[in-house]
């Protein structure tokens, strides 16, 4: 009677364990996964248990996810099981898949309002810089980077078959970053998205020199697709019954763990936009 009651509380305890299992929710998806327990193609807004078994398309494809207690996930082919094959298929159990993200929230340098930049390489970064679509306006410092027909910045990287220096244009103290400008061409852009080791100069043309302020790799990122992100996110924000600021933060931190740092007023806006149904 007691190895029964026992066996009892046991079979319930582990019910309540798994119960309270984290599950994670798909946000998005690079390359292809298949969910075993499904059959189907991993999709944002799927939502997966540690248990399910992930078919990996090839050694690249990942997934970002939130979990039920929202922490942010990175899904994709443990190192360790790349080796191991099954008819040619990259398999691995979700909870081995998953990798929590690193918070990187404190990457934005300067606050949000249209205040002007007084030290690009502080607001560009050493590594890399994300731009929501295809060209940002900058404000900079009179002081500190006065802009003239003799004083200007200047981008420049190595192209596919040669290397690429581009002026950037300005409108008084407000620099444009273009890609259409400063690509030479397509096949400049690494996964047609970004420019690597791309260095921005001073240049004063009076004297003919140059001072190199960073090198960073640029990324032009689908604004439209962030968005979507976004979208996928909210309800569950909502669930949890986020305040409108609450929930601003949430995606604001999302874009700066997931990815990296960004000029914060174009953030600010695309987190509006996704929120502007969202309610106080």
């Amino acid at each position: 009677m007691k190895r029964a009651a026992f066996t009892l509380l046991m079979l319930a305890l582990a019910v309540t364990l798994f119960g309270q299992a984290e599950v994670y929710n798909i946000i998005k998806v690079d390359g292809e996964i298949i969910n075993r327990s499904t059959g189907k193609p991993l999709a944002p807004g799927d939502v997966i248990k540690p248990t399910d078994q992930l078919e990996f398309g090839s050694n690249y494809a990942m997934a970002i996810a939130i979990s039920s207690t929202r922490g942010k996930f990175t899904i994709r082919l443990p190192e360790q099981e790349q080796d191991l094959f099954d008819n040619s298929r990259m398999l691995a159990m979700a909870n081995t898949a998953a990798a929590p993200v690193e918070s990187r929230a404190q990457l934005s340098v300067r606050a949000v309002g249209g205040m002007e930049v007084k030290d690009l390489k502080k607001y560009l970064g050493t590594d890399t810089f994300y731009i929501l679509g295809d060209k940002l306006s900058v404000r900079l410092s009179k002081t500190f980077y006065p802009l003239d027909e003799n004083n200007f910045i200047v981008l420049s990287y190595q192209g596919k078959e040669k290397t690429v220096s581009k002026k950037l244009g300005f409108t008084g103290q407000v620099i444009e970053i273009d890609k259409n400008q400063i690509v030479s061409s397509p096949e400049d852009l690494f996964n047609g998205t970004t420019l690597k080791k791309v260095s921005v100069f001073r240049y004063d043309n009076v004297k003919k020199a140059s001072m190199l302020i960073t090198q960073v790799n640029l990324v032009f990122l689908n604004a439209d697709q962030v968005k979507k992100e976004f979208e996928v996110i909210i309800p569950l924000l909502k669930e949890d019954k986020k305040s409108r600021s609450q929930a601003a933060d949430y995606l604001r931190n999302y874009f700066y763990d997931i990815y990296g740092a960004t000029d914060p007023d174009a953030l600010f806006l695309l987190v509006n936009l996704a929120l502007k149904d969202y309610g106080s």
